[in-house]
């Protein structure tokens, strides 16, 4: 009966591992990354340059709200950054590598992170922006 239970207990776990690590989410080294915390209105990573990026996103799973990432690249003409595309995920939830836009020349790119919804906090999360 020990052994019995000791192999469900070790099956359990080993299964409990191979959950976690299918979810891991790993910023890659060569990106610029930023995080928001609960109390933050938002949070933006340093600039990257190129025609087109890719990014993602991570809400972990104590956020109280839906995580916006957004991919943003700086327009000169109106001297701001402006939103190229976004995503929005729920708590314990990340996508990885969406591209951007091209465009024929090089900007200046980062990645943008809000709650989503109107006077919304209490998101905790993390942001990435990079080129391939």
């Amino acid at each position: 009966m020990k052994k019995l239970l000791s192999f469900l207990l070790t099956l359990t776990l080993f299964a409990s591992i191979v959950t976690i690590s299918s979810f891991a989410f790993d910023i890659p080294a060569n990106s610029e990354s930023c995080t928001i915390k609960k109390n933050e209105a938002y949070s933006y990573s340093n600039y990257v340059v190129g025609n087109f990026k890719y990014y993602g996103g991570q809400n972990y799973s104590d956020s109280t709200s839906k995580l916006k990432v957004t991919a943003q690249y700086f327009d000169g003409s109106s001297n701001k950054y402006l939103e190229d595309t976004h995503t929005t995920i729920p708590p314990y939830d990340n996508f990885m590598d969406e591209e951007t836009k091209h465009y024929n020349g090089p900007l200046c790119w980062r990645v943008y992170l809000s709650p989503s919804g109107l006077h919304s906090n209490g998101c905790f999360g993390r942001g990435y922006i990079r080129n391939k």
